[in-house]
């Protein structure tokens, strides 16, 4: 029987093989691969897990990807190691593996020079790589002299003109375009000449040269009905316009700096679309995650995803103004939280403030240069030995003048950041005197308060019956006893009584003033003003231009970008505007958010507005840091959505690229945000699901635990309209669903750098563990990431940077600078390494939390997991955390975690503590087993059983349980056995992708083509 069984197993692999050959010859089941066409659609963070539980039941929440599934082909996908979005983008992107991408985490580490990189080991962002632009390789680029040449041109066809007007008969006379002709052509040359080279002189005898050429044209295409003396006052017309021009453009030259800020491209291995171009094969990217700034290849249209930068070349600093803060802030998770103040007239009031944008790089450089200047005199100052008491007295005293000077310039550096006027107007309220009063009239019948608080109370109704007590001041009296009544609710109710009738009646006249859509907000920034009730969006974006230099007349150097805000609330007033966005219609000359630079414009003009641009655009870090709440979260998610999903199916109706990509982050971010309503163990569940009220999202109302289950519809229903509109009539077409990773409860935390320390490989300074304790900002994510300046290197053996990364203090790799600038080598010889590895690993997975349950699945050694060149610099051991468990905040930037003892000391905390933030799901630092993402496709997958290629690998050699874990179960959803890993792999969608258009597949990439029939 088994003979048999075999048998027919390989026959039946035999016709589909056939099949198979067929369609490399010319297409099996109707697929011609010369004709055919692709389209990828990408659901950021859509869980293999989540997505089989709404595929089932007679109702799914999924019928069309429940239905693809049958007729097609669905597997579970596995994603990389580890399972984050840039690596694994990256990754799907290139058909490698992150060995050869060199995209290994959000969080990178960087690498100390002893001078600008620093002098230790350091955290910054994965997402792009920190680098310049050297303004004389843009000059050498040749960028300017076609500038310079259009402008020519353009003036040389306005001349033209006006000479066929004349000839016409039309109140033109020729000589007006030789004056214009000579008057351009000056100042064309001027810059050009300028800007290439810096020179003035040269700047200057362009000019004439050049009008001595306009005026000989001039001369030979008008006639001389017109001109006859002039080539010679238009030659002196230029050289009036060349030499002031050339002149001016040399000296705002020297304030450049010689190199501007920029990114670069943190995957050094080349896109699947590549080889596309090479074929003549058009390609569409539309959000392509860590693709910026984007590379010009031809027959490409791309549009950049996560990875590019908000407006302030951060990675999404958002602001909210509040006139109820005390002081300027900043947030966990890049706030920046403003007072207001109000100016109060009886009819409103007005609040100024700024809203601050990149910053300002020519001030720094002049900055620079003046700090350098002084530093050198400092220098100087200090190597003379003075001769006597006089002498020592007047040096110190210079030298502390300097030294106050470069402290003030320093000053000034930190701070030259470029802003604009943001101004705030709103209606005066209504008068609340009456409605006050009887609340607090009784309340104090109550005779329940402290005396403190019962002061509080009659000395506020003492002020409202005062005659000059306006609307405003009895407003400020009712939001005073409506927090009182807040935080006393708790004792009332422990003494068995309850809060008056009156103060019922004050509580829904402040909502029902809260909620006023007649009562609105003009909030103006640069010029334009827009009107918004009370919890409401702006209508449409703020276009912004921040001004770093004003160069000569209307010229400017500028940074654009695009914003929208939202009114949280008038009384008080409450602010957030969201990131500023880099226009895609006016992108930084040296880094493109598209190509060709003009798909911006065209995606501008197909969706009839602007749009945002930055990688990671959703507010999730506001809701993260309870600054916004759920409603404004999902409203902002909703707005996102729509404009994605028009721009997609726009673009689909008018390209002719046979291979289209579009991804979708939303999925992703509604689930970081929202997990802690469907998993039951999660430890604000309860709390939250029983205070979160009704939410709208894409018009409906809905309980909180919906959310995820709503955008995982609306994933399906584009996928349907996707397939209906663009691939069930093309015979050719083939379409695939994917995702990076997929998602995990995020319960515990675990501070893997205070690990370190509490076992002895990471050692800090005792001289500087006090002073670092007291100076570490709390609540701030970079609340103890000055530990590494801490940190005694001599003594360190393991660190930590980044998400779930243990760096050995390696000899051969790690180095770090003392305060006199020498260099020094890590401490771990190269043969030490491996024992290292191994004892942190079995410390680790020895772990255990308060009720026994492992912390850890898996340590993966990046030297077996990792394959090609880039791997050896980076980090040495990757932690898989069981299901429920990720890297706590502060450890991903390599910080301590901290707390505060009863006496109010601080010190260092446990490894372990709740998550008790909204950011209730994760799979970053998760074991890549328990966070499957998925592959669905239209066409039928043929696997071979014998094929290596779709092996499933085996789980890993050091996990420690004899079965494998499972999921605890959430209301609703089937936790399934996730330690046996899927056959199909992201990095199989690149060499797919090629083969199904007839590419042959790149020898570097690590997969081959799945069968698709």
């Amino acid at each position: 029987m088994q003979m048999l069984r075999t048998a027919l197993q390989a026959l039946l692999f035999a016709v589909l093989a056939a099949l198979g050959a067929s369609a490399q010859e010319g297409g099996s089941g109707g697929l011609d691969r010369g004709k055919s066409r692709v389209i990828v659609l990408g659901f950021d963070g859509m869980d293999a897990m989540v997505s089989e539980h709404y595929m089932r039941g007679e109702a799914p929440v999924m019928p069309f990807l429940a239905g693809l599934a049958k007729r097609g082909t669905y597997e579970p996908m596995a994603t990389t190691n580890p399972a984050q979005s840039p690596v694994a983008w990256a990754a799907m992107n290139s058909g490698v593996n992150p060995g050869k991408t060199g995209v290994f985490d959000f969080v990178a580490r960087q690498i100390p020079d002893g001078d600008k990189n620093g002098r230790v080991p350091m955290p910054t962002l994965g997402l792009a790589k920190r680098g310049s632009f050297s303004l004389e390789d843009y000059q050498s680029s040749g960028f300017a002299t076609k500038v310079a040449a259009g402008i020519l041109l353009a003036f040389t066809a306005l001349g033209l003109l006006l000479w066929l007007a004349a000839r016409l008969g039309l109140p033109c006379r020729g000589i007006t375009g030789g004056l214009l002709l000579g008057l351009c052509f000056g100042i064309s040359v001027a810059w050009l000449i300028s800007w290439e080279r810096f020179d003035p002189w040269r700047s200057a005898i362009g000019g004439l040269a050049l009008a001595l050429v306009v005026g000989g044209a001039a001369q030979l295409l008008i006639g001389r009905r017109f001109v006859t003396p002039w080539p010679l006052a238009l030659a002196l017309l230029g050289l009036c316009t060349g030499v002031p021009a050339g002149l001016r453009l040399h000296e705002l030259a020297r304030q450049l700096p010689p190199e501007l800020p920029a990114a670069e491209r943190a995957n050094v291995a080349p896109p699947f679309w590549k080889a596309t171009s090479e074929a003549g094969i058009g390609f569409d990217g539309f959000q392509m995650a860590m693709t910026f700034p984007v590379e010009e290849i031809d027959h490409t249209r791309v549009l950049a995803g996560l990875g590019v930068p908000c407006g302030r070349l951060s990675f999404g600093d958002w602001f909210l103004y509040d006139e109820t803060e005390s002081g300027e802030r900043q947030s966990q998770t890049a706030g920046f939280i403003y007072p207001l103040q109000a100016v109060r007239t009886a009819t409103g009031a007005t609040f100024r403030t700024k809203l601050g944008g990149p910053r300002n790089f020519l001030d720094e450089h002049r900055l620079d240069a003046q700090i350098a200047e002084i530093q050198s005199r400092i220098s100087a100052l200090e190597a003379i030995k003075p001769r006597g008491y006089k002498e020592s007295v007047e040096r110190n005293t210079k030298l502390e003048a300097l030294r106050e000077e470069k402290a003030k310039l320093q000053s000034k550096k930190e701070a030259a950041r470029t802003e604009i006027d943001l101004e705030i107007r709103i209606p005066a309220p209504p008068a609340l005197h009456q409605v006050t009063g009887r609340a607090i009239e009784a309340l104090l019948a109550l005779q329940h308060f402290t005396g403190g608080v019962e002061q509080m109370l009659r000395k506020n109704l003492e002020l409202l019956g005062r005659a000059d007590t306006g609307a405003w001041e009895a407003l400020d009296v009712a939001l005073a006893i409506e927090a009182a009544l807040k935080g006393e609710g708790e004792g009332l109710r422990a003494a068995g009584k309850s809060f008056p009738p009156a103060a019922g009646e004050l509580q829904r006249a402040l909502d029902a003033l809260r909620t006023d859509a007649e009562r609105k907000a003009e909030v103006s920034l640069q010029g334009k003003t827009q009107r918004m009730a009370a919890r409401e969006w702006s209508r449409d974006f703020y276009e912004l231009s921040f001004v770093m230099q004003e160069l000569w007349g209307p010229a400017v150097v500028k940074s654009d970008s695009i914003t929208r805000a939202k009114v949280m609330s008038l009384y008080p007033m409450k602010l957030y505007v969201s990131p500023l966005n880099l226009d895609a219609t006016k992108q930084p000359f040296h880094q493109n958010i598209t190509y060709p630079r003009a798909f911006g414009q065209e995606l501008t003009d197909l969706l009839g507005k602007p749009f945002e641009t930055l990688g990671w655009a959703c507010a999730t870090h506001p809701l993260k840091d309870a600054l916004i709440d759920e409603q404004t979260f999902l409203e902002d998610i909703e707005a996102k959505w729509n404009f994605r999903r028009e721009l997609l199916l726009k673009l689909l109706e008018t390209t002719d690229a046979r291979v289209s990509f579009f991804l979708f982050g939303e999925t992703d971010r509604v689930q970081h945000m929202f997990f802690r309503y469907l998993d039951t163990q999660h430890p604000l569940h309860a709390e939250h699901t029983k205070s979160t009220g009704k939410l709208r999202f894409f018009g409906e109302t809905i309980d909180a635990r919906d959310a995820i289950a709503v955008i995982y519809r609306k994933a399906d229903e584009l996928c349907r309209e996707v397939h209906e509109r663009f691939v069930a009539a093309n015979p050719n077409a083939v379409m695939m669903v994917v995702s990076d990773h997929g998602f995990s409860s995020f319960r515990r935390e675990f501070h893997l750098q205070n690990w370190l320390r509490e076992k002895g490989y990471l050692v800090i300074k005792a001289e500087q563990e006090d002073a670092f304790k007291a100076e570490a900002r709390a609540g701030s994510l970079f609340e103890g990431a000055g530990i590494f300046t801490a940190i005694d290197w001599e003594k360190t053996k393991a660190y930590s940077v980044g998400l779930g990364k243990v760096y050995l203090n390696r000899a051969d790799r790690e180095k770090w600078f003392d305060d006199n600038g020498k260099e020094h080598p890590g401490l771990v010889k190269p043969e030490e390494c491996d024992a290292l590895m191994d004892e942190i690993s079995r410390g680790l997975l020895a772990e255990r939390d308060a009720d026994g349950k492992q912390v850890f699945r898996a340590i993966y050694k990046a030297k077996d997991i990792y394959r090609g060149d880039q791997w050896q610099v980076e980090a040495d051991l990757y932690v898989g955390f069981q299901y429920g468990y990720r890297i706590s905040w502060e450890a991903s930037l390599g910080a301590m975690g901290l707390t505060t003892d009863e006496s109010g000391q601080r010190a260092f905390s446990g490894p372990l503590k709740d998550n008790v933030l909204k950011w209730s799901g994760d799979h970053c630092s998760v074991d890549p087993s328990y966070v499957t993402g998925v592959f669905f496709s239209n066409r039928k997958l043929a696997v071979d059983p014998a094929d290596k290629d779709y092996e499933r690998p085996p789980s890993p050699a050091n996990d420690p349980l004899p079965t494998p874990a499972r999921f605890e179960e959430a209301p609703g959803l089937k936790f399934d056995d996730r330690n046996a890993p899927a056959r199909v792999n992201l990095l199989h969608v690149a060499p797919t992708i090629l083969d199904l258009v007839g590419v042959p597949v790149p020898a570097a990439m690590d997969r081959k083509p799945l069968r698709l029939r």
